[in-house]
């Protein structure tokens, strides 16, 4: 077995980082698997999956990047305290799934579609929040590499974050069974005699 590189100051806080990151993705992978099984509509659970492959991709790009740095890589991910975060953070998953089951079985779909986007949008602003950090430290110490790759996953995370927000929006009135405006006119205007 080939001996571990002796990462620099430099190169231990990014791994360090980076495996923050690496856990979080493995718990949104768990968390997203789950709210895909409960998901009824038919386009919130399309982009769902769509940011499913995002995140695996994610998952696989950082751990490059840590491979890289000279970090542990694939299975040797499980030998930092990184790892450690992400077996509590699927943990973490399944728990926050097996609640969301029972919170489906108990609600509506309108409340527990409401509940589930309130979660996955609070995910994603951690998930910007670590790139965010990520990115100014590799800009600032001169890894032009990790810095590229935290802005296109931050980026990817903005533009999630950012449509779970518009869905969010509309989401409160429907567990009262409103409608929000367009949908009342579209009702009058087909109700109107000709």
């Amino acid at each position: 077995m080939p001996e571990a590189k002796t990462l620099n100051a430099r190169d231990t806080k990014l791994v360090s980082w980076l495996g923050e990151a690496h856990a979080k993705e493995a718990e949104l992978e768990a968390d997203l698997n789950a709210h895909i099984a409960l998901t009824q509509k038919p386009a919130y659970k399309k982009r769902l999956q769509q940011h499913l492959k995002e995140t695996r991709d994610h998952k696989r790009r950082v751990a490059a990047r840590i491979k890289k740095l000279g970090g542990p890589a694939g299975q040797g991910l499980l030998a930092v305290p990184a790892t450690v975060g992400e077996v509590a953070g699927k943990t973490v998953a399944a728990v926050k799934g097996q609640v969301g089951v029972a919170r489906a079985l108990v609600t509506e779909q309108a409340e527990t579609h409401l509940r589930n986007a309130q979660d996955e949008l609070r995910e994603e602003h951690t998930e910007i929040t670590i790139y965010t950090r990520i990115e100014v430290l590799a800009t600032e110490v001169g890894d032009r590499d990790t810095a590229q790759l935290a802005r296109e996953i931050r980026r990817d995370e903005e533009r999630i974050a950012k449509y779970l927000a518009t869905e969010l929006n509309g989401r409160p009135r429907q567990t009262l069974g409103w409608m929000n405006p367009a949908e009342k006119m579209l009702e009058l205007l087909a109700s109107t005699p000709e």
